[in-house]
């Protein structure tokens, strides 16, 4: 991937950030008040992007069990089951699908080199929609990428969690 290709993506990439960003800001006070009513989180999704992922050895499997074991360890033991599967169907009622979490991270892996960016999302709030969103955009080498993810992840979730027990009003 030539130089120009890596910065016209970096563009585009930082272009929809910034809009994001203008746009969240904006509804960004009391965002989190909905956290008040979510007992556990019961959705974790995982979308993994880009062909090099494959290679990085990035999958959803491999993800998934350690934003699991992230959760667990950041939430306890403020909160003694962070995580419970629950089905969502159309009978679920107004105020299970407010009580039940959801949490998503969206891992982007862009161009092929030794050196390529990389870009991850975690959004959460409850099984109406998502209130909370953190995302990073960075460079870094291809080695060193798979550990840089977990790093985010785990800071993403510490977030989530201070946030979360802010709005709870739990120490």
């Amino acid at each position: 991937m030539s130089t120009r290709q890596k910065l016209i993506i970096v563009f585009m990439v930082v272009s929809v950030l910034a809009l994001t960003a203008i746009v969240s800001y904006a509804q960004e006070e009391n965002s989190y008040e909905e956290f008040k009513e979510v007992e556990f989180f019961s959705s974790i999704v995982v979308r993994i992007k880009g062909d090099s992922a494959k290679d990085l050895g990035l999958s959803e499997n491999k993800i998934r069990p350690y934003i699991l074991d992230q959760l667990k360890e950041i939430f306890s033991p403020r909160l003694k089951n962070p995580y419970s599967l629950r089905m969502i169907v159309e009978s679920t009622s107004l105020a299970d699908r407010k009580r039940f979490g959801n949490l998503t991270f969206m891992i982007w892996i862009m161009g092929s080199g030794d050196s390529m960016f990389y870009y991850v999302e975690a959004k959460a709030g409850n099984q109406l929609h998502n209130f909370w969103e953190r995302k990073v955009l960075k460079e870094g080498l291809r080695e060193e990428i798979p550990e840089e993810i977990k790093k985010l992840i785990r800071e993403f979730i510490r977030e989530l969690a201070n946030d979360f027990f802010t709005a709870k009003n739990i120490e």
